[in-house]
């Protein structure tokens, strides 16, 4: 019987040379450690040229996910039990995963499913007030709203791992070792998070971006949004080409137990030294994906340029809905305003606890 596993790397890197699909190249570098090794080493600038996938919600009763190229137009299934009756986040190529169960919580690789364990929710501050007064089997879906990670856990030990909590009005951090998670209070709910030049900056629903102290746990104020067009607006923070951006999103709903949807977005560039907020009106060849995962801009490789792609993070509208979240997605176009489907597949793919989300290849593996 063969041992793939130690395969000799000249060998591991002939078979490189015949992949041309880049979802191949990833399933390839997700075997094992030693053909991720080789992998990295053999096509390296084909590595930079990967698009994010699009992480579908959870069919049952298998422990397959699905992650869906938009570049190939295409579903591959990973087997992938450790996210089975678990909410997921991402950031960075990783997931977040809550469970349902015990709340344990969790940084899992899906490619090549690597996982770090983290401190429990119960350890961080005020976990007993938002208990008593959440339903217990929601908490895992509703307690924790955005992760963010500094960096890849697998290149260094050196990282932090920052969310967004009780419906994303805290925030909390925690560093490789902890027991415990650390809340930086906020007199606001905020709607994102972002790592920028090593600092971390949160963004709330009045468009105050407010910059994590880490040595007092306090967040101060550094910029204020001079103007939102709609109070109910979804804000996004990130950055992209070395400038920080605030994303506005504009949705609808009709009646009160009707469709909802988004019908646009406006873009702004920062200056954090003098509060200037300029807005983007041409992206250049650089693309934006935003949802469930924490929020990232990628040069238009295989993606469209000066383009929007965004998955559904409508809590309030699709969570009493049967099916979920998972309708309000699509690639939303700077240029002219339109709006076009990212997502092409027979049936659908919804979910209250784990709608679809991106997640990024870059580095993965």
């Amino acid at each position: 019987m063969v041992d793939w596993a130690n395969l000799l790397p000249d060998v591991l890197l002939e078979i490189t040379t015949h992949l041309t699909s880049r979802e191949d190249f990833v399933a390839f570098g997700s075997v094992c450690s030693s053909w991720r090794s080789v992998a990295i080493m053999g096509k390296p600038g084909f590595l930079l040229k990967l698009t994010p996938l699009l992480m579908l919600a959870p069919e049952k009763p298998t422990y397959q996910r699905g992650f869906y190229s938009f570049s190939a137009d295409l579903t591959r299934y990973f087997n992938l039990p450790e996210v089975n009756s678990r909410r997921c986040l991402s950031s960075r190529g990783w997931l977040l995963t809550i469970a349902e169960a015990d709340l344990s919580m969790a940084l899992l690789h899906p490619f090549s499913r690597f996982e770090i364990a983290l401190p429990h929710p119960k350890t961080i501050k005020d976990w007993e007030d938002f208990s008593q007064g959440c339903d217990p089997t929601l908490q895992h879906v509703v307690y924790i709203s955005k992760f963010v990670l500094s960096t890849n856990p697998r290149c260094t030990s050196d990282y932090l791992v920052m969310v967004l909590h009780e419906y994303g009005g805290k925030v909390a951090y925690c560093k490789p070792g902890d027991k415990s998670w650390t809340t930086m209070e906020s007199s606001r709910s905020n709607h994102d998070i972002t790592c920028y030049k090593g600092q971390y900056y949160v963004i709330n629903t009045i468009g105050q971006i407010l910059q994590c102290d880490l040595t007092t746990n306090v967040l101060v104020k550094v910029a204020q949004m001079p103007h939102l067009k709609y109070p109910q607006s979804n804000l996004y923070i990130m950055e992209s080409a070395g400038a920080l951006i605030v994303v506005e999103r504009y949705s609808e709903t009709i009646l009160e137990d009707g469709p909802y949807g988004t019908t646009g977005f406006k873009v702004f560039q920062v200056d954090l030294g003098n509060n200037k907020w300029t807005e983007m009106k041409d992206l250049g060849n650089r693309t934006l994906f935003l949802g469930y995962n924490s929020s990232f801009s990628e040069e238009a490789f295989y993606c469209k340029a000066n383009c929007i792609y965004f998955t559904d993070d409508c809590f309030e509208d699709y969570f009493d809905l049967p099916e979920g979240g998972g309708k309000d997605m699509g690639i939303y176009n700077i240029l002219d305003g339109s709006i076009e489907p990212h997502f092409h597949f027979e049936g659908s793919s919804y979910s209250r606890v784990n709608p679809p989300m991106w997640v990024q290849v870059l580095g993965s593996v």
